[in-house]
């Protein structure tokens, strides 16, 4: 489906600059074999669903739209949206219809205008159409191949590290460890005891939150909403260390090092149950923990805890007032 813009009316649309009988957005789009046209809220903020049977040829899919987060003030090129997406997209703006790579570019969760928009002239949401959202692949760990005898530093892998974790905290390449395939290579020796984790496989990206690290200033800003932060060698999750309203971030303690912001890891945040009152230690998870997290420290399933028939049992009870969550 190929659209163009036609300046006109902020309410019609057309086309191509040489469509001379332009019209409203449910007039020109013709619906194909399979296909299925709804008009949305009529009336009202008004939608369009796409809607395909999937005919011979497997399932059907709807277009979805996600909100455009950014400045809109004739000089902003970039503007962001909450989830991944897949296939071709366009955009209404003022009237009229934007598509991608002609109009503006899509990277992960940003879209870049090749020219800046102007400020909104019709109150219209601004929003990215599509039809599907990018797969996210899960997170696989796996334990780093190598003695701990508090001298060796090298881990070999199976696969490209994203992030390492050493007796529960997490590190990134070149601050903590280096890579070097197949190995990983720890700035210092773990000690005996200890264990030595990476991630790898998933569609996990990260990010450096905008803001002042000062060991002071508590207040930063992301561009993608974030499913876990680690600042200051500990990982924090939303509720847990750190609070989010939109995308600004707000850390209970001022970070002392920069932070790194970890989004589109395909894993969800969940809080065990039972009571944290210095005694239990056993709490119920309806999901299998990936890794649980225990006052920033992470801990994996024989290294902090121990998982039976859905109930885990941490080491050592946690102290009234700790933060308790696992991710799955």
């Amino acid at each position: 489906m190929a659209f163009a813009t036609q300046t006109k009316s902020p309410h019609i649309v057309g086309v191509s600059d040489t469509d001379h009988h332009a019209g409203f957005l449910i007039e020109k789009l013709i619906a194909g074999n399979n296909i299925t046209l709804t008009q949305n809220n009529i009336g009202g903020n008004e939608t369009l669903t796409i809607s395909s049977t999937g005919g011979g040829g497997g399932g059907g899919s709807t277009l979805s739209t996600q909100t455009l987060v950014g400045t809109m003030n004739g000089i902003n090129t970039v503007f962001t949206f909450a989830s991944a997406i897949a296939g071709k997209s366009f955009i209404g703006l003022n009237g009229e219809i934007k598509e991608e790579n002609i109009h503006y570019t899509v990277s992960g969760t940003s879209v870049t205008y090749v020219t800046p928009p102007a400020a909104d002239l019709d109150g219209s949401p601004h929003v990215i159409h599509h039809v599907g959202f990018a797969s996210a692949t899960s997170i696989t760990f796996a334990a780093g191949t190598g003695s701990i005898d508090g001298s060796n530093q090298t881990f070999s892998t199976v696969a490209t590290p994203q992030f390492v974790v050493v007796d529960g905290v997490p590190y990134f390449s070149g601050s903590g460890y280096t890579y070097s395939a197949p190995d990983i290579v720890s700035d210092f020796a773990p000690t005996v005891g200890s264990y030595v984790y990476y991630a790898y496989g998933s569609t996990l990206a990260t990010e450096t939150p905008s803001g002042t690290v000062d060991g002071i200033n508590t207040s930063f800003t992301v561009v993608n909403v974030p499913d876990f932060i680690v600042s200051d060698n500990r990982l924090f999750t939303d509720g847990n260390g750190y609070t989010r309203v939109g995308l600004s971030i707000t850390f209970d303690v001022a970070p002392s090092i920069a932070p790194t912001s970890v989004y589109n890891s395909n894993l969800t945040v969940d809080t065990p149950i039972g009571a944290i009152d210095g005694s239990n230690a056993s709490y119920t998870v309806p999901h299998t923990p990936q890794f649980v997290v225990l006052n920033g420290i992470i801990m994996f399933s024989g290294y902090g805890y121990t998982l039976l028939s859905g109930t885990i049992t941490i080491d050592m009870a946690p102290a009234v007032g700790s933060s308790l969550v696992y991710l799955y």
